[in-house]
């Protein structure tokens, strides 16, 4: 990108890639923590570099935890194996917002079987860790058949 810039102007880069020129000098002086996702796209795309550590680290700075223990545990197993949400969208036929949502933790962790066997499968994900997932869902399903039971209990209660 500097020799770019160095050959042609930093405003035809801003011009030809839609990124403001204040965002492009930072990117250059690594003056920033994080980058927006559709900033890195647009230039990683410009200059067809494929996405590299610093992508990855980007991206992950941009996810802090989540309330959710099972999306934390599939976004570090997907960005430990290099996949963006793309990739991982295409080929489980998910909407990538929705999951981009579910890692990030706005919304809520519904899923069903089909969901989470697919990405199993595309992540390559190891016995052992498909057990811990299983493991997860079957203790979720628990404490939700539990609430579900003490609301009953107490409505029952409340209503004699």
């Amino acid at each position: 990108m500097k020799d770019f810039i160095a050959k042609k102007w930093l405003k035809q880069l801003s011009d030809r890639t839609w990124v403001c020129i204040e965002t492009i000098k930072a990117l250059i002086n690594q003056r920033r923590q994080k980058y927006n996702i559709a900033t890195l796209d647009a230039l990683y795309d410009f200059f067809w570099i494929h996405k590299d550590f610093f992508y990855i680290a980007n991206m992950k700075k941009r996810y802090p935890k989540t309330p959710s223990l099972l999306w934390t545990f599939i976004r570090i197993l997907r960005t430990n194996v290099w996949i963006d949400l793309e990739i991982l969208s295409k080929k489980t036929l998910i909407d990538k917002r929705a999951l981009a949502r579910l890692e990030a933790g706005d919304s809520l962790p519904c899923f069903d079987s089909y969901t989470i066997q697919k990405i199993i499968e595309v992540l390559e994900i190891t016995k052992e860790d498909q057990n811990l997932i299983k493991i997860y869902i079957n203790s979720s399903k628990d404490i939700e058949n539990r609430i579900i039971h003490n609301t009953n209990s107490y409505n029952l209660f409340k209503n004699s």
